[in-house]
């Protein structure tokens, strides 16, 4: 289950090639330590055991997951790699060299919107089976600043992001 799951999020997120954009490792890194994250979001709890005999070693949830919970495991999932790209992304600029030029500029905020949308949903799905879940613990304590390029003070950068 929990390969399989890895291997429809990394379908998911893959580049223009057809690429994927993350090992597997990193991927099943993110869907082990998302599971505590949708747990305290539903008010539920759920245990990844180790299927016996299954090669390569494969775990499954503990009461087994229903589809829409599993889809918002997906989302968290997806969530967390969205962030990383807009932080692997974030030092990106236009440039242009005579006959070759590259305008990467806009990717941290194609990554930084991607997030926004995802996390809308995943707080009215998540909202739709736990309505106690307060939306401001999804990302609880963390600001997200945005720093203009050629502004002196960070007082500049906030009144304008």
């Amino acid at each position: 289950m929990l390969n399989q799951l890895v291997s429809d999020i990394q379908a998911e997120v893959i580049d223009q090639d057809g690429s994927s954009l993350f090992s597997d490792p990193v991927i099943k890194n993110l869907v082990r330590r998302s599971l505590a994250v949708i747990c305290f979001d539903l008010d539920c709890d759920y245990d990844l055991i180790e299927i016996q005999g299954s090669d390569p070693s494969d775990y499954t949830t503990s009461p087994e997951m229903d589809s829409y919970r599993r889809e918002i495991w997906i989302m968290q999932v997806k969530l967390r790699l969205f962030k990383i790209k807009n932080l692997q992304t974030a030092g990106l600029c236009n440039w242009k060299s005579r006959d070759v030029s590259s305008d990467r500029a806009n990717e941290p905020l194609r990554w930084r919107n991607l997030f926004k949308d995802l996390e809308a949903e995943y707080i009215r799905s998540v909202q739709r089976l736990n309505s106690d879940f307060a939306s401001n613990s999804v990302d609880a304590g963390v600001a997200a600043t945005t720093f203009l390029r050629g502004k002196d003070s960070a007082e500049e950068n906030s009144r304008e992001s």
